[in-house]
């Protein structure tokens, strides 16, 4: 027994430009998806899955694979034409958010911290190192949460595996970046000071690479990702996007290092103030990079999604 899917109050499927709409059916163009399948990665319409019976209960198949009980229901989200700008708009507050509030207060005391053991060298170094792994694990949590289209700041990594939630993540942020900047910092540091200049472009290509660099090594963890042609390739399916999330986390990232250097020295009110400006800029660059990923998705197509 075979029955015809549509839309719940509707009787006919919801026409759309499929350049400036939401996701559009993979075999009709000419209609909005409403339906995903999660193993060969089909969009459909309301009008293309099927319901066979199982059981007695009507089980919605893929049109595509056939496959039973992995048919996923597009979100109201997943529909919105303008979702990363809908979602980037939010961006500067999204830190004041949720649990972000508390997330800010425990980077203050976790700050006293550093501040109270910075004259001494042994000691500062090594807990300088592991405050700074740790938060940026914690950015890693906001990006990965971010790219799944959850509103609010995660929670802390937890430490009950430091590998997977702390090392392996902090690791993918330091190979993205090394593989952005590190042939301009090789350059500018064995050419002759004549030569220098030379390193200036092609940190600015870095600059360019890193958001997507960043994005790319965070999901596959993977080496494999940072082959130039697949990193230009994904930056030119998301087009416009990418150049403002790139020009934004950039910026933010040029603003954090700046900062950094002015925790040299500061008396105690100055120095947390600047800490916790740092952290929340972490977050909303973080979490520009997440929403892209999510916003992007469709195309991307990296891991068969769309």
């Amino acid at each position: 027994m075979v029955e015809r899917m549509t839309q719940p109050g509707s009787t006919a499927p919801t026409v759309l430009d499929a350049r400036r709409g939401p996701p559009v059916c993979s075999k009709h163009p000419g209609l909005a998806a409403q339906w995903r399948c999660l193993k060969c990665g089909l969009r459909q319409c309301a009008d293309c899955p099927k319901k066979v019976v199982i059981q007695g209960k009507r089980v919605p198949t893929c049109s595509g694979c056939s496959s039973v009980f992995h048919l996923e229901k597009l979100t109201d989200q997943d529909l919105d034409p303008q979702l990363f700008r809908t979602l980037s708009a939010g961006a500067l507050k999204y830190p004041l958010s949720g649990s972000g509030p508390l997330m800010l207060a425990l980077s203050l005391i976790i700050s006293l911290g550093v501040f109270f053991t910075q004259d001494l060298i042994f000691a500062n170094y090594v807990w300088f190192g592991a405050i700074t792994l740790y938060l940026l694990a914690y950015g890693a949590n906001v990006f990965h949460s971010s790219s799944r289209g959850e509103e609010h700041p995660p929670d802390w990594p937890e430490m009950n595996d430091p590998f997977r939630t702390v090392i392996l993540p902090v690791s993918c942020f330091i190979i993205a970046t090394l593989a952005a900047f590190g042939p301009a910092l090789l350059l500018y540091t064995y050419l002759p000071s004549a030569w220098r200049l030379i390193a200036v472009p092609i940190a600015l290509i870095g600059a360019y690479f890193w958001p997507m660099l960043m994005v790319a090594t965070s999901l596959w963890r993977s080496l494999m990702v940072i082959n130039p042609r697949f990193i230009i390739k994904s930056i030119r399916d998301t087009q416009s996007a990418y150049i403002k999330t790139a020009s934004t986390t950039i910026s933010l990232l040029a603003l954090i290092l700046y900062l950094e250097r002015l925790l040299i020295e500061l008396n105690l009110l100055s120095f947390l103030g600047i800490y916790l400006v740092i952290f929340y800029l972490l977050m909303v660059q973080m979490r520009l990079l997440g929403v892209f990923y999510h916003a992007q998705r469709e195309e991307l197509r990296w891991f068969n999604e769309s």
